[in-house]
Formats: C-alpha cells, sequence, structure tokens
C-alpha cells in the first residue's frame, strides 16, 4: 500500500518475507522451514541502537512493567511449543528503533486486511510480531504488537489460553492503579460530604463492574 512504501522510503528500511531452516517445537528433531523476517538497511538508515543501550532498555523492562510505562507480554508455558522460533544457524534481526517497528506492524496489518482470516495467516504474521515485539521501547508499539498477537494465538487451540491471559494483562495494564486520579479528600467531615462521598464511591464501583464486563465479554468472544 501507499503508506507503508512511504515509511520504507523515509525510513530506508525494507522488509521482506524469507525462509530458514528453525524449529518450534522443544521435542523436534531435526530442523525443518520456517517463514522468517529479513530486514534490510538502505545508507540513510537510523544508525542501529548501541550494545549497551539495548541492555539498558532490557534491564529497565521490569521496573517500567510495574509501573505501567511499558505492557507486560505473558510468556508461554507450554509442554511442547518453544517461546519463540529457534533458527538453525543462530542468525537474529537486528534491534529496531520504534518507528521501524511501527514498520513493521504497518505492514502485518496490511497483511491481515488483505488475507482471509487463517491459520497460515497467522504463520505469515508471527515473524512481523516478534519483529515488533524484540525491543520494547514504546507503550504505544509494545501494546499494539500484543494486540495483533493475541489476535494470532486466538485461532490456535495450543495458544488461546495464552491469548486470553495476554487480552487480561493488557486490560489490567490500561487500567492501572497508578494511572488513575486519586480520589481528592475532603477538608471537613459533615453528614453532606459523606453522602457526597458514598455516592462517588457508589460511581466508581459501577464504573469498575462496567469494565469488568466488558472485559470478559471480550475474552467470551475470543474463546
Amino acid at each position: 500500500s501507499v503508506e507503508p512504501a512511504s515509511a520504507r522510503r523515509v525510513l530506508a528500511v525494507r522488509v521482506s518475507q524469507s525462509g530458514a531452516l528453525g524449529r518450534r517445537t522443544k521435542f523436534q528433531q531435526s530442523d525443518v522451514a520456517q517463514l522468517t523476517l529479513n530486514v534490510a538497511f538502505g545508507p540513510l538508515a537510523l544508525a542501529r541502537p548501541e550494545a549497551a543501550y539495548e541492555e539498558r532498555i532490557r534491564a529497565s523492562l521490569p521496573a517500567r512493567i510495574s509501573t505501567a510505562e511499558i505492557p507486560e507480554r505473558v510468556r508461554l508455558d507450554d509442554e511442547t511449543l518453544l517461546e519463540e522460533m529457534t533458527i538453525a544457524d543462530g542468525s537474529k534481526l537486528p534491534p529496531l528503533w520504534p518507528l521501524e517497528q511501527l514498520l513493521v506492524l504497518a505492514e502485518a496489518t496490511h497483511i491481515k486486511a488483505s488475507q482471509a482470516q487463517h491459520e497460515m495467516t497467522n504463520d505469515q504474521l508471527e515473524p512481523y510480531v516478534s519483529a515488533s515485539l524484540s525491543l520494547p521501547q514504546w507503550w504505544s508499539v509494545q501494546t499494539a504488537a500484543l494486540r495483533l498477537k493475541v489476535r494470532c494465538d486466538s485461532g490456535r487451540t495450543r495458544r488461546r489460553q495464552l491469548a486470553l491471559m495476554q487480552l487480561e494483562a493488557l486490560f489490567l495494564d490500561v487500567h492501572h492503579p497508578l494511572q488513575r486520579a486519586p480520589v481528592p479528600s475532603a477538608p471537613d467531615s459533615n453528614p453532606t460530604d459523606t453522602a457526597s462521598t458514598d455516592a462517588d464511591a457508589n460511581a466508581t464501583d459501577s464504573h469498575t463492574g462496567d469494565a469488568a464486563a466488558a472485559a470478559a465479554a471480550t475474552t467470551t468472544a475470543l474463546s
């Protein structure tokens, strides 16, 4: 489409699908062909993030998750499937800047919109999602990538539970306690203020109940 093409030109980045030998399960005896992503950079592309920057980002991830700066990625705990596909030659994508991650997400969104919902489409989107999640830096990019991952995982029987858990984590991140405005306390305690406080509390409880009901409805739809 026009928008990803313009972004590729401005960022001097080329994103294409490729293939490599690798494994997806823990007990796989031999490597088989896997769909991978190839990202090439032109001479005008941004300089790659330095190793020290990448290490600092990864080291600060737990603290950033605890303060809702970055949504948490729920990890797969499966007795058969690997968390990430492994490539036989050990090659990995270079670290991407947030704008480049957004470009990868735009490419994935275009693929998703132009093809029918199918397990093969989910397999095609998986390398794009992995590239977007490889180095969490921006809340918006991480959230968008995790939402796309939820949609892909919800179509797979062995990952459906993971999709539901990730959806719950995204909901809790948006409604994180540290992001809620504190309720101001009244300077005086009198019957009028008490009644007003009780009304506010009831309204808050009603809003929380509505939000929980919405999350439950979304979870039911995914299942």
